[in-house]
């Protein structure tokens, strides 16, 4: 520091700036600079897409009497995770597709040779369909869904080759579980449950059971008077012998028609 007096009689400092330690001190930090600019470079690499084709459809359908329209959607997800040395650099649960024409899901990985390992396991928590009105497809999961403690059923391996798109393809590879939410599980439900009130209802009669006319009594099947059982008259009863004549009495003529 150097000790500097005006004409007032005040005093001040100044720095002085040693040269030498000026170019030693911005070439440090140039070569600090240098050195994580390098670090940073060779432990990153850039980050590329790739695709997970033959993810399964469901379909839209309707449920319910008011025919609500829902997504259509795997009754328990799937979860995909992309491991190295058990570091987990991309995990997704997947839904399926809407429709064929729905792309294939992405992902990421980096641009580089190495191979890593695809895990696929199933939810085992049922997820709830929704409502077609809820258009956006990513919000789906972060509504009120957890997965849960998903099972692994099978690991592959998934070998990237740097600049090389084709290595970069994972197939659909299908859960234990593959059942969809859809229209048709609803019907068949539907049926059960008329089934099952059928069986306290009393049966309804068929046509093959209604009464026909053939089966009503004809004229012919009638009884008869000559057919009908007759009751036997009463045999009266002995009646009393008519009075004797009275006498005639003596000199009266009989009267004749004359």
């Amino acid at each position: 520091m150097t000790r500097l007096t005006n004409e007032a009689g005040a005093t001040r400092l100044r720095p002085v700036r040693d040269p030498q330690l000026g170019t030693k001190s911005r070439a440090h930090l140039l070569v600090g600079a240098l050195v994580v600019a390098f670090v940073a470079g060779g432990c990153t690499s850039t980050k590329v897409p790739g695709e997970i084709r033959n993810e399964p459809v469901c379909p839209d359908f309707e449920l319910g009497a008011a025919k609500v329209k829902m997504k259509g959607s795997l009754r328990k997800p799937v979860q995909v995770s992309i491991v190295e040395d058990d570091d987990v650099l991309w995990e997704r649960v997947l839904l399926g597709r809407r429709s064929p024409d729905d792309p294939a899901f992405p992902f990421v990985v980096p641009d580089d040779d190495a191979t890593y390992q695809v895990r696929w396991a199933q939810c085992p928590n049922t997820f709830a369909p929704k409502k077609v009105e809820l258009d956006v497809r990513v919000q789906d999961l972060r509504l009120d869904y957890t997965c849960g403690e998903a099972e692994v059923y099978q690991t592959v391996e998934l070998a990237i080759r740097e600049g090389d798109a084709a290595s970069r393809i994972i197939e659909w590879v299908a859960p234990p579980e593959p059942a969809c939410w859809g229209a048709e599980e609803e019907a068949e439900g539907g049926d059960e449950d008329a089934a099952d009130e059928g069986d306290d209802a009393p049966p309804e009669p068929s046509a093959s059971a209604a009464p026909s006319p053939s089966d009503a009594p004809s004229a012919s099947a009638a009884p008869s008077s000559s057919a009908a059982p007759s009751a036997a008259a009463p045999t009266p009863a002995p009646s009393a012998p008519p009075p004797p004549p009275a006498p005639t009495p003596a000199g009266s003529a009989t009267p004749t028609g004359g």
